[in-house]
Protein backbone atom coordinates (compact mmCIF):
# COMPACT_ATOMS: atom_id res chain seq x y z
CA UNK A 1 0.00 0.00 0.00
CA UNK A 2 1.39 3.70 -0.57
CA UNK A 3 0.29 7.06 -0.60
CA UNK A 4 -1.41 6.48 3.11
CA UNK A 5 -1.89 9.45 5.37
CA UNK A 6 0.40 9.77 8.16
CA UNK A 7 -0.04 12.41 10.95
CA UNK A 8 2.66 14.87 9.74
CA UNK A 9 4.87 17.88 11.55
CA UNK A 10 5.53 19.75 9.03
CA UNK A 11 4.71 23.26 7.28
CA UNK A 12 3.81 24.57 4.24
CA UNK A 13 3.53 27.95 2.62
CA UNK A 14 0.15 29.14 0.35
CA UNK A 15 -0.29 31.39 -2.37
CA UNK A 16 0.03 34.34 -0.02
CA UNK A 17 3.26 33.21 1.47
CA UNK A 18 1.59 32.76 4.71
CA UNK A 19 2.77 29.56 6.32
CA UNK A 20 0.45 27.23 8.16
CA UNK A 21 0.97 23.76 9.62
CA UNK A 22 0.71 20.18 7.28
CA UNK A 23 -1.24 18.23 9.99
CA UNK A 24 -0.99 15.41 7.21
CA UNK A 25 1.12 13.96 4.78
CA UNK A 26 -0.62 11.23 2.05
CA UNK A 27 3.44 9.70 1.60
CA UNK A 28 2.95 6.55 4.59
CA UNK A 29 3.13 3.39 2.75
CA UNK A 30 2.24 -0.34 4.31
CA UNK A 31 1.41 -4.01 3.74
CA UNK A 32 -1.30 -6.50 4.89
CA UNK A 33 -1.29 -10.22 4.54
CA UNK A 34 -2.76 -13.48 5.40
CA UNK A 35 -5.45 -15.81 4.30
CA UNK A 36 -9.20 -17.13 5.71
CA UNK A 37 -10.59 -20.86 6.05
CA UNK A 38 -14.00 -21.03 5.98
CA UNK A 39 -16.06 -24.22 6.56
CA UNK A 40 -19.75 -24.02 5.72
CA UNK A 41 -22.96 -26.29 6.40
CA UNK A 42 -25.25 -26.30 3.98
CA UNK A 43 -28.92 -26.21 5.65
CA UNK A 44 -30.04 -30.01 5.88
CA UNK A 45 -32.92 -30.83 8.76
CA UNK A 46 -32.87 -27.29 9.59
CA UNK A 47 -29.56 -26.91 10.88
CA UNK A 48 -27.04 -24.27 9.39
CA UNK A 49 -23.36 -23.22 10.29
CA UNK A 50 -20.12 -21.98 9.60
CA UNK A 51 -16.57 -21.38 11.33
CA UNK A 52 -14.24 -19.10 9.88
CA UNK A 53 -10.55 -18.59 10.88
CA UNK A 54 -8.58 -15.01 9.48
CA UNK A 55 -4.71 -15.21 9.82
CA UNK A 56 -3.52 -11.18 8.97
CA UNK A 57 -0.85 -8.81 9.60
CA UNK A 58 -1.48 -5.24 8.62
CA UNK A 59 2.26 -3.41 9.09
CA UNK A 60 3.26 0.61 8.55
CA UNK A 61 6.70 0.76 6.94
CA UNK A 62 8.48 3.67 8.88
CA UNK A 63 10.93 6.17 7.43
CA UNK A 64 13.91 4.65 9.51
CA UNK A 65 13.40 1.50 7.11
CA UNK A 66 11.60 -1.00 9.46
CA UNK A 67 7.88 -1.94 10.13
CA UNK A 68 5.27 -1.81 12.78
CA UNK A 69 1.87 -2.87 13.28
CA UNK A 70 -0.91 -0.83 12.06
CA UNK A 71 -3.28 0.72 15.05
CA UNK A 72 -6.21 -1.70 14.17
CA UNK A 73 -4.10 -5.13 13.29
CA UNK A 74 -6.23 -8.36 14.26
CA UNK A 75 -3.97 -11.02 14.04
CA UNK A 76 -6.21 -13.70 14.74
CA UNK A 77 -10.28 -13.82 14.07
CA UNK A 78 -12.31 -16.80 14.90
CA UNK A 79 -15.86 -16.72 14.27
CA UNK A 80 -18.36 -19.56 14.75
CA UNK A 81 -21.97 -19.55 14.23
CA UNK A 82 -25.32 -21.80 14.01
CA UNK A 83 -28.86 -21.44 13.17
CA UNK A 84 -31.40 -24.15 13.55
CA UNK A 85 -34.85 -24.16 12.34
CA UNK A 86 -38.07 -26.60 13.77
CA UNK A 87 -41.56 -25.96 13.94
CA UNK A 88 -41.58 -22.01 13.26
CA UNK A 89 -39.15 -21.39 16.04
CA UNK A 90 -35.85 -20.72 14.68
CA UNK A 91 -32.44 -20.75 17.67
CA UNK A 92 -28.88 -19.32 16.68
CA UNK A 93 -25.76 -18.29 18.51
CA UNK A 94 -22.29 -16.55 17.21
CA UNK A 95 -19.09 -16.81 18.72
CA UNK A 96 -16.31 -14.65 18.23
CA UNK A 97 -12.75 -14.24 19.58
CA UNK A 98 -10.58 -11.60 17.87
CA UNK A 99 -6.91 -10.81 19.13
CA UNK A 100 -6.89 -7.06 20.55
CA UNK A 101 -5.82 -4.56 18.60
CA UNK A 102 -2.27 -2.83 19.17
CA UNK A 103 -2.15 0.32 21.85
CA UNK A 104 0.89 2.25 22.88
CA UNK A 105 1.66 1.56 26.51
CA UNK A 106 2.25 4.86 28.76
CA UNK A 107 2.69 3.61 32.28
CA UNK A 108 6.38 4.20 33.23
CA UNK A 109 8.06 1.22 34.14
CA UNK A 110 9.99 3.49 36.48
CA UNK A 111 7.00 4.38 38.53
CA UNK A 112 7.45 8.12 37.26
CA UNK A 113 4.29 8.33 36.14
CA UNK A 114 3.83 11.55 34.58
CA UNK A 115 5.38 15.10 34.30
CA UNK A 116 3.37 18.20 35.76
CA UNK A 117 3.25 20.81 32.38
CA UNK A 118 2.51 23.98 34.53
CA UNK A 119 1.94 26.20 31.30
CA UNK A 120 -1.24 23.54 30.51
CA UNK A 121 -1.96 22.71 34.33
CA UNK A 122 -2.08 19.30 33.70
CA UNK A 123 -0.12 16.06 33.50
CA UNK A 124 1.70 14.50 30.78
CA UNK A 125 2.80 11.04 30.32
CA UNK A 126 6.45 10.27 31.35
CA UNK A 127 6.71 7.56 28.41
CA UNK A 128 6.93 9.38 25.06
CA UNK A 129 6.30 7.29 22.65
CA UNK A 130 6.10 3.95 24.55
CA UNK A 131 6.50 0.65 23.89
CA UNK A 132 3.74 -1.01 22.03
CA UNK A 133 1.06 -3.79 23.62
CA UNK A 134 -1.81 -4.74 22.67
CA UNK A 135 -5.81 -4.88 24.44
CA UNK A 136 -7.05 -8.34 25.95
CA UNK A 137 -8.16 -10.55 23.34
CA UNK A 138 -11.87 -10.15 22.68
CA UNK A 139 -14.42 -12.72 23.03
CA UNK A 140 -18.59 -12.49 23.08
CA UNK A 141 -21.26 -14.85 22.53
CA UNK A 142 -24.50 -13.56 21.29
CA UNK A 143 -27.69 -15.80 20.85
CA UNK A 144 -31.18 -15.21 19.17
CA UNK A 145 -35.03 -16.55 19.39
CA UNK A 146 -37.23 -16.32 16.47
CA UNK A 147 -40.86 -17.68 17.00
CA UNK A 148 -43.18 -17.17 13.67
CA UNK A 149 -46.66 -16.33 13.47
CA UNK A 150 -49.52 -15.51 11.41
CA UNK A 151 -52.72 -13.48 11.85
CA UNK A 152 -54.98 -12.86 8.98
CA UNK A 153 -52.91 -10.78 6.95
CA UNK A 154 -50.05 -10.10 9.43
CA UNK A 155 -47.41 -12.16 9.47
CA UNK A 156 -44.07 -12.44 10.77
CA UNK A 157 -41.82 -13.26 14.17
CA UNK A 158 -41.20 -12.51 17.51
CA UNK A 159 -37.74 -12.83 18.81
CA UNK A 160 -35.28 -12.15 21.66
CA UNK A 161 -31.56 -11.61 20.96
CA UNK A 162 -28.87 -11.63 23.79
CA UNK A 163 -25.33 -10.01 23.02
CA UNK A 164 -23.18 -10.79 25.28
CA UNK A 165 -24.63 -13.47 27.14
CA UNK A 166 -22.02 -14.26 29.62
CA UNK A 167 -21.01 -10.39 30.00
CA UNK A 168 -17.52 -10.03 28.97
CA UNK A 169 -15.65 -7.55 30.35
CA UNK A 170 -14.13 -6.87 26.80
CA UNK A 171 -11.75 -3.75 26.59
CA UNK A 172 -12.54 -1.17 23.66
CA UNK A 173 -9.49 0.84 24.74
CA UNK A 174 -7.25 2.25 28.22
CA UNK A 175 -8.21 5.27 30.29
CA UNK A 176 -5.42 6.18 32.76
CA UNK A 177 -5.31 8.24 35.89
CA UNK A 178 -4.44 11.77 35.69
CA UNK A 179 -1.08 11.18 36.22
CA UNK A 180 -0.70 8.08 34.28
CA UNK A 181 0.19 5.70 37.66
CA UNK A 182 -2.64 3.69 36.40
CA UNK A 183 -4.79 2.35 33.59
CA UNK A 184 -8.29 0.10 33.24
CA UNK A 185 -9.66 -0.85 30.64
CA UNK A 186 -12.74 1.25 28.52
CA UNK A 187 -15.67 -1.71 28.44
CA UNK A 188 -17.53 -2.54 25.32
CA UNK A 189 -21.40 -3.44 25.17
CA UNK A 190 -22.45 -5.50 28.26
CA UNK A 191 -25.10 -8.23 28.52
CA UNK A 192 -27.67 -6.76 26.78
CA UNK A 193 -31.40 -8.42 25.83
CA UNK A 194 -33.75 -6.95 23.56
CA UNK A 195 -37.08 -7.99 22.33
CA UNK A 196 -38.78 -7.35 19.26
CA UNK A 197 -41.46 -7.82 16.45
CA UNK A 198 -41.47 -8.21 13.06
CA UNK A 199 -44.50 -8.02 10.96
CA UNK A 200 -45.35 -7.75 6.93
CA UNK A 201 -48.73 -7.22 5.64
CA UNK A 202 -49.85 -9.95 2.84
Amino acid sequence: MWQLTRPSSSLYQDANGKVHPAFYADDARGRAYGFELLVRRRVSQGLFGWLSYTLSRSERFLESGGATVFNFDQTHVLNLAMSYTTGGWRFGARYTLATGRPVVNLLDPSGQGAIFDADQDDHDPAVRGGARTRLPTFHQLDVRIDRDFRLGPLEGSVYVDVINVYNAQNGEAYQYEYDFSRRGKLPGLPFLPTIGVRGVLR
